[in-house]
């Protein structure tokens, strides 16, 4: 049986509601399971040198998520793609491979051509021999086609899966990663950092064929294990959560800019950890930009494997580490306009005039602290987080604050709310509680059935899927009005949910 998750001593990193603080955590040892690799090429990479255009491969495909059944042949789809022809791929080119390529499978042929993703192109079908070793189990898989390597990920049919429930916005939604660096601030904790240097995740609306599958994976193999490892739980136990982004699609053309949210995760935990509302987001229309504050947790990896495992507790001093995340925030504001100019992707597709910003917990407290003290912001929410920054002067913004139980009661909310100046919204769910508003409590039936027991989260006995519709529909909403510009009705009435109170305070 696994052990039960060490959920107790994550939450005790956690800090943002009120009255919660970590206890006081030295620098923590590397763990004790090694990353399997530090190649990042995900599901994406360059053709091989006999080919043009960009190599994307389906394992499974039409199976979502990619489930195969022991015994049972496996079928591996090499796309079709901006110019990348693979119907001339021969079966010598195409090898299969783990995670960690210990071990490697030649196909037992190709299974034809024949258009999977639903773009009007003819992919290439390869089928391969089931093997035990290779399968048992879930994780990434490498598909190589010559000296290139695209990945996808799968689980077997024997295993539990979590998937996130569907988007509610209209868009599909693609994801990518860089490490940005603030030249501007010294950092001397990591012996490898000479500058404040922080992962960044953004995710988009993007355009994708008709069937086409997810291929972005909860968190990276080697950072998953890491984590797991200092949860003291199974090191695959990440590899069985699948989210709904594609990795590296191209930005949906639907608009020609797109406006911007800047996302602020909870203390003590990973930037994935708040998936459901970075991707919804997305999905509604936004470019979302996460960021992993460098030493708010466990540890912190960045794309090239550096690790990063100082751990800075607020509690000894609250407002300065409010201040250093707070100047993430800005950094990464400054960082945005220079992508919107720069980057093959992204560039002229960001609405710098219409920008809001989030955050969960301690990035909620955060995100009142930069609309306090950077324009650039026009809406700001605050999901179930207390208040740690300067009460003065208010700022002009909108606000929403989601709260928890008894939310009301922190003390430190009082002097902010009574100085905003601008339109304020509470959401109140009374049966919800602080783990309500992040991934776990999504993830709780999975936790539990895998602990065979009781997991330790402080969860409410709202259901967890409805909280999920009521707050992200609710998030929508007030980033639509108050950002983009579009009115929304649901922000001038009582709530629709009986689960649910919602009130305006005007200025």
């Amino acid at each position: 049986m696994l052990p039960q998750p060490a959920h107790a001593l994550l939450l005790s990193l956690m800090i943002g509601c009120g009255g919660t603080t970590p206890e006081d955590t030295a620098t923590l040892p590397p763990a004790d399971t090694a990353p399997a690799d530090t190649d990042d090429t995900d599901d994406t990479g360059d053709a091989p040198s006999a080919f043009t255009g960009e190599l994307r491969v389906d394992l499974q495909p039409g199976e979502w998520p990619n489930e195969i059944a022991l015994g049972e042949d496996i079928v591996v789809a090499v796309l079709a793609r901006n110019g990348f022809e693979p119907a001339d791929i021969t079966d010598a080119e195409v090898r299969l491979w783990n995670a960690e390529e210990t071990i490697e499978l030649a196909p037992t042929g190709s299974a034809g051509l024949q258009d999977v993703d639903g773009d009007g192109l003819d992919d290439h079908l390869f089928q391969f021999s089931y093997d035990a070793a290779m399968f048992s189990g879930s994780g990434p898989i490498r598909v190589k086609v010559g000296e290139y390597t695209a990945e996808d990920h799968f689980v077997d049919d024997t295993r539990l899966a979590f998937v996130y429930p569907e988007l509610l916005g209209p868009y599909a939604v693609g994801t990518t990663s860089f490490d940005w660096e603030d030249t501007s601030r010294p950092d001397t904790r990591t012996a490898a950092l000479e500058y404040r240097r922080l992962p960044i995740q953004i995710w988009y609306p993007a355009d994708l064929p008709a069937d086409a599958q997810p291929s972005a994976h909860y968190l990276r193999r080697d950072e998953s294990i890491l984590i797991a490892n200092y949860l003291g739980i199974y090191t695959t136990y990440f590899d069985y959560l699948f989210s709904h982004a594609h990795l590296n699609a191209p930005v949906s053309t639907a608009q020609d800019k797109w406006p911007v949210l800047v996302f602020s995760h909870g203390y003590g935990v990973q930037l994935p950890n708040q998936t459901a509302f970075v991707q919804n987001a997305a999905s509604h229309g936004f470019i979302v930009v996460g960021l992993q504050h460098t030493y708010s947790t466990a540890y912190t990896m960045f794309q090239d494997g550096t690790l990063a495992t100082t751990y800075i507790n607020p509690a000894s001093d609250t407002a300065g580490t409010q201040d250093m995340w707070t100047a993430d925030l800005r950094f990464v504001l400054d960082q945005i306009e220079v992508l919107d100019t720069d980057d093959a992707r992204f560039a002229g597709r960001l609405d710098l005039d219409r920008m809001g910003a989030f955050g969960y917990s301690f990035g909620g407290s955060t995100t009142s602290e930069l609309c306090r003290t950077d324009d650039r912001i026009l809406a700001g929410l605050n999901v179930d987080g207390t208040f740690y920054g300067d009460d003065t002067p208010g700022f002009e913004q909108a606000f929403m604050l989601i709260n928890a139980a008894n939310n009301f009661e922190d003390d430190n909310r009082a002097p902010v709310l009574n100085a905003m100046n601008g339109t304020t919204y509470n959401l109140s769910i009374p049966d919800a509680r602080h783990q309500n508003f992040n991934d776990y409590a999504l993830q709780d039936e999975y936790i539990s059935a895998l602990t065979g027991g009781g997991h330790g989260l402080s969860i409410g006995s709202v259901d967890s899927r409805l909280a999920y519709e009521i707050v992200h529909t609710y998030i929508a909403a007030f980033f639509g009005q108050h950002v983009t510009g579009e009115s929304a009705a649901l922000l001038s009435e009582d709530s629709p949910w009986p689960e649910a109170e919602f009130e305006v305070w005007n200025p």
